[in-house]
């Protein structure tokens, strides 16, 4: 009757076995999950795995998009459009649920609505895993237009209009952007009552003001997009929720995808302008037009340019030490007009662009992209 769709990437794997826990004790049995692993390095990507595959009603799911910034939609639809239950359900592996919420949300949920649930934040030092309560009133809750911590809707819904729209990367929008669609597409909204209690684990906020996540500029273009696509309700190319192997990949003749390092190719050649003035911002465009097919452009700078080698690699350095305090590093987005510029790229001129990797955090350095 259910598929449950959840993403991930890089996390602790103790968060995943929280979520999958409480999962394994609900009173709704008619349920499976997809679990999207979308571009976890392959260290955390093997422990996550295994944890799944611990669980009867869980399936795992690789996509390699190492080097590509978080795309919350694209990991949820790889999901979404593989469910061939009557409904579909989309939430988070920070969630921790009270035994009884999936037959709760399933009590409610019918062809012509969407139902929502507001999660409960867990404090930062919260430690009572062994016994969850069962009550939210000692802990705060969302404000309700947070449509993306629990999302369940008709399949044949999602599927009509192609899933979340794959235009939103980083982070925000798509969930709101999706419930917008469906209320145009006539269906109703249901709110899940306070009984129905969703636990958030804490983690640090990434958002666009988290520095070193998003470029500048990047937020900017996802809220316009929004408002310009709002009487659009059927988005993304038909090929929506595609996974992507690793022999696909063409970033990786170029870079070694375990360590993110450039290796040696003659059909790689390193850029060195600043994008800074109307003159080298051409000169980039030029290059990357004139590329030859499957031939890359790449940078692999700390803060580029206009550094020496041995100041690169000192404020590497000095990022990763400050990063270990908790602090934002010393050096982010704001900073790197280079790695802005290749990000706007693949917002405006995506047909260009075969494959890329760009290094995140952006300011240990390496940037690349693939000619079309």
């Amino acid at each position: 009757m259910l598929t449950l769709v959840v993403g991930f990437r890089n996390r602790e794997i103790e968060r995943v076995r929280r979520c999958l826990d409480s999962l394994a004790g609900q009173t709704f049995k008619e349920f499976t999950l997809i679990f999207v692993d979308y571009g976890s390095p392959t260290p955390v990507a093997t422990k996550a795995k295994e944890m799944v595959e611990r669980y009867a009603f869980a399936r795992y799911v690789y996509s390699d998009t190492r080097g590509w910034p978080w795309n919350r939609s694209r990991a949820l639809n790889i999901g979404v459009r593989r469910a061939g239950s009557d409904y579909v359900a989309t939430t988070d592996i920070d969630m921790i649920f009270d035994p009884n919420f999936l037959a709760m949300a399933m009590e409610r949920a019918r062809p012509g609505g969407v139902v929502y649930c507001q999660p409960t934040y867990l404090p930062k030092d919260f430690n009572r895993w062994e016994e969850i309560p069962s009550s939210a009133a000692e802990f705060k809750k969302s404000i309700q237009n947070r449509h993306g911590g629990f999302m369940c809707l008709p399949t044949r819904v999602v599927h009509r209009i192609r899933g979340f729209d794959e235009y939103y990367r980083y982070w925000g929008v798509e969930d709101r952007d999706l419930a917008h669609r469906l209320t145009t597409e006539g269906l109703e909204p249901v709110w899940l009552p306070e009984q129905a209690v969703m636990f958030h684990q804490w983690h640090p906020e990434l958002n666009y003001a988290s520095p070193d996540f998003m470029p500048n500029g990047a937020w900017q273009r996802m809220s316009i997009h929004f408002e310009k696509q709002k009487s659009i309700v059927v988005r993304n190319r038909e090929d929506w929720g595609a996974i992507h192997q690793t022999s696909q990949r063409q970033a990786w003749r170029f870079v070694d995808p375990e360590s993110l390092k450039l290796v040696n190719n003659d059909q790689l050649v390193m850029v060195d302008l600043q994008p800074d003035d109307q003159v080298s911002v051409s000169d980039l465009l030029h290059r990357l037009r004139q590329a030859p097919s499957g031939h890359a452009l790449a940078v692999e700078h700390a803060n580029y340019p206009g550094h020496t080698s041995w100041l690169d690699a000192f404020i590497r350095i000095a990022n990763r030490v400050v990063r270990k305090t908790g602090r934002p590093p010393c050096v982010d987005y704001r900073g790197n007009l280079l790695h802005a510029f290749i990000s706007d790229c693949l917002f405006d001129y995506e047909e260009a662009v075969a494959d890329y990797c760009l290094n995140i955090p952006v300011s240990d350095g390496l940037t690349l992209l693939v000619r079309a």
